[in-house]
């Protein structure tokens, strides 16, 4: 450090300077970036359960319709109870296995903006979008 110029000195401190504007540049622009990623995935968590629940409105409905048609067409009152039940077995195992689907591939590191963990978590979370969405 004897041995330095003025001119090394201030070549130094530039150096120096620079270095702390990358660090900063870096260091801004990953927090930048992750809370666009926050945004991105609470965004599409929204945009998934409003897809799920017209998915459901229109799977329950075209259910009703079919037992209507069932009616209709004169089925006998077991075979009707007994579709009944087999899609209403179905449909919970569809319910439980699309939230596990979802939550097993959802990104570790974004585990936390979870506001549910099973379908009625889920659906109620879907309720709340709707009221925000209503109210604001």
């Amino acid at each position: 450090m004897e041995n330095l110029t003025p001119e090394g000195v201030v070549m130094l401190k530039s150096f120096i300077w620079f270095l702390c504007g990358v660090m900063s540049h870096r260091i801004l622009s990953a927090l930048l970036q992750h809370g666009n990623g926050i945004i991105f995935m609470q965004e599409m968590n929204d945009s998934l359960l409003k897809l799920l629940g017209a998915l459901f409105e229109d799977f329950v409905f075209i259910k009703e319709l079919k037992y209507k048609t069932m009616v209709e067409a004169g089925a006998d009152k077991d075979k009707i109870a007994l579709t009944k039940e087999i899609d209403g077995r179905l449909l919970e195992t569809w319910k439980r296995e699309l939230i596990n689907r979802f939550l097993n591939s959802y990104p570790r590191k974004y585990h936390r903006l979870l506001k549910f963990s099973d379908w009625q978590s889920a659906m109620a979370h879907l309720d709340e979008i709707y009221k925000n969405e209503k109210n604001g």
